[in-house]
């Protein structure tokens, strides 16, 4: 794209750590590799892209974790 948007994407990607904003950055990114050319801008913009969704689920499963242990801790004292 003309305008450099999957270098800005890939960029937001890269250097956030919001979590609301690397999911609707994801969805963008998907919405536009619908098309061919941008599915290859995208991926030289960014060849390890794919690191960061792992890293999105980890974060997401960390997070459930967490919350999983605090709950089972809240039980532990009502009992």
């Amino acid at each position: 794209m003309a305008s450099g948007g999957p270098v800005e994407l890939v960029r937001i990607m890269r250097t956030t750590n919001y979590e609301k904003l690397l999911w609707t950055t994801s969805r963008v990114l998907k919405v536009l590799s619908v098309c061919p050319s941008n599915k290859a801008a995208i991926v030289d913009a960014g060849r390890h892209l794919a690191d960061f969704y792992i890293i999105i689920v980890v974060v997401i499963i960390v997070k459930f974790l967490v919350h999983l242990l605090q709950c089972s801790t809240l039980v532990r004292t009502l009992l």
